[in-house]
């Protein structure tokens, strides 16, 4: 299966995410925001939660852990990064982004079952 890049299938999350990190003096970041894969998507089943994984859970990730949760973006987001790489976006109340991952990861449900 091919990458689902987040700058591709979420760009303006991905432009949000670029300007939050710059903001907070994370170029670093903000240029990781381009290179992010979507790996995965939150399991929870959460009508809130448009969280995803960008690297594989494995239990626990190992090596330097860093959380961002005041970023200023739309919803409720915490980022999580891992040796300076995007780990997983723990997002919620962003409607335009959950459409967006049941659309990519086919949770069962046809597009017009989504509303938007």
């Amino acid at each position: 299966m091919n990458p689902f890049w987040l700058a591709e299938h979420l760009p303006e999350l991905t432009r949000e995410l670029d300007w939050a990190f710059r903001e907070i003096g994370r170029d670093d970041l903000a240029d990781e925001v381009w290179e992010t894969e979507i790996f995965e998507p939150c399991p929870c089943g959460a009508d809130s939660c448009c969280t995803f994984y960008a690297i594989e859970r494995d239990g626990k990730w190992r090596g330097r852990v860093e959380r961002f949760f005041d970023l200023k973006v739309e919803g409720l987001i915490c980022v999580f990064v891992v040796n300076g790489r995007i780990a997983g976006v723990e997002l919620f109340h962003r409607p335009d982004v959950s459409r967006q991952l049941i659309r990519l990861f086919s949770y069962g449900f046809a597009d017009d079952d989504v509303e938007g």
